[in-house]
């Protein structure tokens, strides 16, 4: 596609418009300028995108592990009392009882002082 527009000095070779003194016009360079900046912005967008989606995995895969592992040390917990209390069941009751006696003179202790 050749063509000439001797009133304003420009000619469209290949879908570009030039000027008579051989450059490529402001407006296209301008255009081109933009276009690379939106390329650019969209593959950064990209990029961010992807870390915060990886930083969010990552939060969630160490809250599950946190979570998991507060349930094994619990089961263990349960496990070792259940444990002790078959092996002395006198001392635990015994233990139950004065921590109830404690809490309860506690409680009275509080309600008196109000």
């Amino acid at each position: 596609m050749f063509g000439r527009n001797e009133h304003y000095g420009t000619a469209v070779i290949g879908g570009q418009a030039h000027s008579s003194s051989g450059g490529i016009l402001m407006s296209q360079t301008l255009a081109e300028k933009v276009g690379d900046h939106i390329a650019e912005s969209v593959r950064e967008a990209t990029r961010a995108t992807t870390e915060v989606k990886d930083a969010v995995a990552d939060g969630l895969n160490a809250a599950r592990r946190t979570a998991q592992h507060g349930y094994d040390v619990a089961g263990k917990c349960v496990d070792e009392s259940a444990h002790r209390i078959q092996q002395n069941p006198l001392f635990a009751v015994a233990a139950s009882m004065a921590a109830g006696v404690a809490i309860g003179l506690l409680a009275g202790l509080s309600l008196r002082r109000k």
